[in-house]
């Protein structure tokens, strides 16, 4: 292999059916729940056997989402779901470092989408 890397096959590696979260490719999920704040950290599979991290935060009541990723005025008793804030993360979320998300999922930073 001249010291190189053999890729991983980040297909084997996907740990969440689509239908847990209805996105497709889910390498790993992270969920806090902050006072008044639910953050989320996803890893998500590229379409070119690669893969990134975002991350993305909702308040916890108050706004939902409009069945896309707007977020809109709700009910002040309306608590978003976790299933609401991993949908947004992958959509609108802050592109993670190569490094940090690797750290944290324990997937090859070789393959990080650049």
């Amino acid at each position: 292999m001249n010291g190189e890397r053999e890729e991983v096959d980040l297909s084997k590696k996907v740990r969440y059916a689509e239908s847990v979260y209805d996105v497709e490719g889910l390498l790993g999920v992270k969920c806090w729940n902050a006072g008044e704040c639910f953050i989320t950290i996803v890893a998500k599979m590229g379409g070119c056997n690669d893969w990134a991290a975002y991350v993305g935060a909702l308040p916890n009541r108050g706004v939902m989402l409009d069945g896309g990723d707007k977020l809109v005025e709700a009910d002040p008793d309306y608590s978003v779901t976790e299933e609401e804030v991993v949908r947004y993360t992958v959509r609108r979320g802050g592109k993670m470092l190569a490094k940090d998300a690797a750290a944290l999922f324990g997937l090859p930073e070789r393959q990080y989408r650049r």
